[in-house]
């Protein structure tokens, strides 16, 4: 994608929300027939964003990664950093998040990575 003015759809460009839409090939993926849009849509968005941070911190493996908010996009984050083989931290001022991200830790636990969830109460 080495356009000389490439145009954003969504910001410069209108469209990307729609049925149907004309882009390039390599702004697309092949989803599995077994994987249906509905199901992949949240790791395209939100899985993509928190990947890019990732990729573009550059960690080495076993390195400690931290992730302050589970959010949005903070609820991908850590399970994606914990997937990828790093100590992982997961720093939030809701008791609730807290245990939310534990939850998705335990889905994800190899035996060899540990979860350290950090709470932060309110003026901390």
């Amino acid at each position: 994608m080495n356009c000389v003015a490439p145009r954003t759809t969504g910001f410069a460009a209108q469209g990307g929300h729609a049925e149907y839409i004309a882009i390039t090939a390599g702004g697309t993926v092949l989803l599995p027939d077994d994987l249906a849009f509905e199901d992949a849509a949240p790791m395209m968005c939100v899985g993509y964003t928190t990947w890019s941070a990732l990729r573009d911190a550059d960690p080495r493996p076993g390195e400690r990664i931290a992730v302050v908010g589970i959010g949005g996009l903070g609820h991908v984050a850590p399970q994606l950093a914990k997937a990828s083989g790093f100590e992982t931290i997961a720093v939030t001022h809701s008791p609730d998040k807290h245990d939310q991200a534990a939850e998705a830790y335990d889905r994800l636990s190899s035996g060899k990575m540990r979860f350290r969830g950090v709470f932060l109460p309110h003026g901390a």
